[in-house]
């Protein structure tokens, strides 16, 4: 909780993946990679419940003796390659009932996403008065990419437009370091060079 709103943490992490297969349950620096997301998400000072929306078996085992992580069983219709993750959310928020103030959205290919980044994207959105937040990092000298770490929205905000981005969201910068979206092999072996702080 930050200034009253109630906010809940939702990690996204279906079984298949096109590109690379079973991402979300590789091995990185000994861990599934899923797990570093929960790992930086538990660390949170403003989530006040932690949720995984998953198909995947090998996942729902892990996660089934952790108290603080609550099961989101995703239908194999949420489940496709096609599947949007604003379909996912609002899944989320019906079988939730909806009763919290803000929903972060995090995603298993992030294994780099601090749990700094999580509470200082919370504050700024809520400091801002705004209903949307989206994390960026520098592409080119004067411009920015969406990096897929954190996406912020508000519910009721979510409930009408079921949108994460329009002209007023504001943005969370993050360095390169912190960045990494893993999408494809090639992200992968490069995740794997790089330091994981546990």
């Amino acid at each position: 909780m930050y200034k009253g709103k109630k906010i809940f943490g939702l990690i996204t992490a279906r079984a298949g993946s096109k590109r690379l297969k079973n991402k979300n349950t590789l091995k990185l620096h000994k861990k599934p990679l899923f797990y570093w997301t929960i790992n930086e998400a538990l660390k949170s000072k403003y989530l006040d419940n932690l949720y995984i929306s998953t198909d995947d078996k090998k996942i729902k085992e892990f996660i089934k003796n952790k108290k603080k992580i609550n099961l989101i069983s995703r239908t194999k219709k949420l489940s496709q390659d096609l599947t949007k993750s604003e379909d996912v959310v609002f899944d989320f928020i019906k079988k939730t009932k909806g009763n919290y103030d803000i929903i972060c959205l995090l995603q298993p290919t992030s294994p780099y996403r601090r749990c700094f980044d999580i509470d200082n994207s919370i504050k700024k959105m809520i400091n801002n008065n705004s209903k949307t937040l989206v994390s960026i990092t520098k592409s080119t000298k004067n411009a920015y990419k969406f990096n897929g770490a954190i996406y912020a929205v508000d519910v009721s905000f979510f409930k009408k437009k079921k949108i994460f981005f329009n002209k007023k969201t504001i943005f969370y910068k993050m360095p390169k370091s912190r960045s990494l979206d893993i999408d494809t092999k090639e992200d992968f072996e490069l995740a794997k060079k790089m330091k994981l702080i546990k």
